[in-house]
């Protein structure tokens, strides 16, 4: 057994825990709250859904390259300071939207390019580092509930948007995507470098110390499997895809909630504004409940595969999320005792799809080898990109890219949309059933 397994939990490492799941809320935050903004520009900046639809894609583009270039980069270079770096990056494209001249829909696209390209590689090395910090007898349980503040930081979009900007306008409300530059700044000072990292790069002293750091323990009663590498070598590409079970696993479930995930949450604002006739700010509003609905469902499914473990949870999480899309697609003129259904069909889907990445955002590092665990981590997170990118671009393409947003073009995208994205969901759950690999309990691939 590696002595991390058997180690007890210590202040040190809550705090890691704790700055790793704020971190989060951030990220989410910057990533989601473009949905608001462009709901508050669109008017003003004339934007069509092409123009719509490549402001939202953006950041899931970058986040493909962010990803595997981050993923390199921590299996090189440690995961904290990827941490550090990726975080500096999406942060000042974050804040700097702030400052872009009226009608620069390109220039926005861009930085949200960047943004895109940052944060999924600062997910990519947090996710790492925790899960190779965590013994495994609290691995499932806690890995997978470090992902359930993401959903406040949705809300906290939904909130910030809907209570600010009448005060401080869409300028003021970009302005806070610089703040999470802190909160990584402070990972950086405070937690210790990987110590399964650190042995597969021959570091021996430096993994003794980053364990007793973290865990209290004297580096002198250690016993010697904590440096005692596999190989030397970051792993590859190549050695990555020759594990074919393993690296469909890791791409296809990030694919198919990403793809739900963010063709809902970025278009919900213009969905619910044009298509139920209400003004942004009520949207907001309305946001909020559908974010709370989140939180429930990542609270729900970070306990399950402690309990029946990741597989047969991949399954639930994929089936109810596409027959929750699948009946706002069919339904979605409708009403239930004076409430839409689509409200109804946005906050059912949400926990599945948004709370059923606590159980996948990090399967990748618990199926692959230490030396590969980041590589794999960024590999998933690239699939997730694809699906940050299809999301939206599949409601703006049913939309039609050339349509103005009105209240008739946004209803007759959202039939064969959410037809679109419930079949994605449907995919992921299939992947489980068909290929799954179960890690609760186990022990991390040496």
């Amino acid at each position: 057994m590696h002595p991390i397994d058997g180690a007890r939990l210590t202040p040190r490492y809550w705090l890691l825990f704790v700055l790793v799941m704020i971190q989060l809320v951030f990220e989410i935050f910057d990533f989601v709250i473009v949905g608001y903004l462009v709901s508050a520009i669109a008017p003003t900046w004339q934007l069509n859904f092409g123009k719509i639809t490549a402001i939202l894609t953006s950041a899931g583009i970058g986040a493909i390259f962010g990803s595997l270039a981050f993923g390199i980069l921590a299996d090189r270079i440690g995961r904290r300071h990827t941490i550090l770096l990726s975080a500096t990056l999406y942060t000042v494209a974050a804040g700097s939207i702030a400052f872009l001249p009226t009608g620069s829909w390109l220039g926005f696209c861009l930085l949200r390019l960047i943004v895109g390209f940052g944060y999924a590689g600062c997910v990519t090395a947090q996710f790492t580092l925790v899960t190779e910090w965590t013994p495994k007898r609290y691995r499932t349980l806690l890995t997978s509930s470090l992902s359930m503040p993401a959903s406040l930081g949705v809300m906290l979009a939904a909130w910030i948007f809907s209570t600010f900007y009448p005060s401080i306008g869409w300028r003021g409300i970009a302005a806070l995507g610089y703040l999470p530059l802190v909160v990584a700044a402070i990972i950086w000072l405070t937690t210790p470098e990987s110590a399964r990292w650190l042995a597969t790069r021959n570091r021996h002293d430096d993994a003794s110390r980053s364990f007793t750091r973290l865990f209290g323990i004297d580096a002198g009663t250690l016993p010697p499997q904590i440096t005692a590498p596999v190989s030397t070598a970051a792993g590859s590409f190549r050695e990555l895809l020759s594990e074919q079970r393993r690296f469909w696993l890791v791409v296809l479930p990030n694919i198919s909630l990403a793809t739900a995930l963010s063709g809902v949450l970025l278009w919900a604002p213009m969905l619910l504004s044009l298509a139920l006739g209400i003004p942004p700010a009520e949207a907001a509003r309305q946001t909020i409940i559908i974010t709370l609905a989140g939180l429930g469902g990542r609270l729900m499914f970070a306990y399950l595969p402690h309990r029946i473990g990741r597989v047969v949870t991949g399954q639930i999480i994929g089936y109810g999320g596409g027959l929750a899309l699948l009946a706002g697609a069919l339904l979605h003129d409708s009403a239930i005792a004076g409430v839409s259904v689509l409200l109804i069909a946005l906050v059912v889907g949400q926990i599945f799809y948004e709370g059923g990445f606590a159980n996948v955002l990090t399967y990748a590092a618990e199926i692959y080898p230490t030396r590969l665990a980041s590589l794999a981590m960024g590999t998933g997170q690239a699939a997730g990109g694809i699906g940050k990118m299809a999301g939206p671009l599949v409601l703006g393409l049913f939309a039609g890219t050339g349509t103005a947003a009105t209240a008739a073009s946004t209803s007759a995208a959202i039939t064969p949309g959410f037809l679109a994205l419930a079949l994605c969901c449907f995919a992921g759950a299939l992947t489980y059933t068909v290929a799954g690999i179960e890690t609760n309990r186990r022990d991390l691939p040496a």
